[in-house]
């Protein structure tokens, strides 16, 4: 199977949680956060044992994380994030309906935020929740769960 390169709809990811300030340099704090990635859709090629096929693969997760922020300048933090989290995965087959899967794995988060206002930032994210990993013998099976890696740009609002 190969990625057609199709990704079908909107991934987002909403979070909050508490920065505790130690010291001007360093903050630190629970973060809890519910998403949901883009889908990503396969396609078999058509041989003499298979009929071509399109698998599409969608997940939702649930995460539970420590975050960090580093304030490297007046404007600019750099944000790290580690914890876990409950991923739900769906495989759609034609013929065979849609399939469920669930993993907790360690997810790892780095990236950099910009301050524009006392109260709000633009921050980009690279995000990793490690699972079980899925092979080319996996594909269409719920017994493991893709790994997800997501870049993610958004925006913080503090209160």
């Amino acid at each position: 199977m190969q990625d057609d390169g199709i990704h079908k709809g909107f991934g987002w990811h909403i979070y909050g949680g508490y920065l505790f300030d130690i010291n001007p340099l360093l903050s630190i704090g629970p973060e809890v956060g519910y998403a949901q990635p883009t889908k990503n859709v396969y396609k078999t090629s058509f041989d003499q044992v298979t009929l071509p096929m399109t698998i599409v693969y969608s997940a939702t997760y649930l995460d539970l994380l420590a975050a960090a922020r580093i304030h490297a300048t007046s404007h600019l933090d750099i944000i790290g994030k580690f914890g876990a989290a409950s991923v739900t995965q769906n495989i759609e087959m034609p013929l065979l309906g849609t399939s469920t899967g669930q993993q907790v794995a360690p997810e790892l988060v780095a990236g950099l935020a910009y301050n524009v206002s006392q109260n709000v930032e633009v921050n980009l994210t690279y995000d990793t929740i490690l699972t079980d990993g899925v092979n080319q013998s996996d594909f269409g099976k719920c017994d493991k769960i893709a790994n997800i890696n997501t870049f993610e740009l958004g925006m913080n609002y503090y209160f």
